[in-house]
């Protein structure tokens, strides 16, 4: 593929990160039962993404069970012209615990506290509060219809297009 078409790609992907502030979560609980959530992120590339959540939340207790997270990031309903087909990046991601004596606990809060204000100082200061890690294994990129771009890890970079014909090879090495 082009470099022009992986620097547009990597680009649209940029955008739609600083576009939005929450991302939708999927958790399995112990019993396999799924639960969709959402919480409010700090993405950094070749890292993945960062929440702060409470303990009293069912995500993140599933999350200390069973690392494998879903993510989801998508654009806004009142901006898309097709709602079948809206941007989005969807992740396969592992959840990490990031423990509050971690060298990198304090300026990851602190970036949450940069970016959503004052409410971080009170929530913060609560036990009950842990910082993940989410970290992107793979996922895919839809542009919208016939556009959707498979990608592996968080660098967000290669991108691969998403058509019939790699379907079917992936399908058939999965067999």
């Amino acid at each position: 593929m082009q470099a022009n078409t992986q620097n547009e790609i990597a680009g649209a992907v940029a955008r739609l990160l600083l576009s939005v502030r929450t991302l939708q979560l999927a958790t399995l609980n112990g019993d396999g039962r799924p639960l969709c959530s959402y919480a409010p992120f700090i993405f950094e590339p070749g890292l993945g993404f960062f929440i702060f959540v409470s303990e009293l939340a069912g995500h993140t207790r599933n999350m200390r069970r069973r690392p494998e997270t879903g993510v989801l990031i998508i654009d806004d309903e009142g901006k898309t012209k097709q709602l079948f087909a809206r941007e989005r990046l969807r992740f396969e991601c592992r959840a990490e615990f990031i423990s509050r004596d971690h060298a990198d606990w304090k300026q990851r809060v602190d970036s949450f506290e940069k970016q959503f204000g004052a409410v971080l100082k009170l929530i913060r200061g609560l036990t009950d509060f842990y910082l993940i890690a989410l970290q992107p294994i793979r996922g895919v990129y839809v542009r919208g219809f016939g556009d959707a771009w498979a990608f592996a890890g968080g660098q967000l970079q290669q991108f691969s297009h998403i058509d019939s014909e790699s379907l079917a090879q992936n399908s058939d090495a999965a067999k």
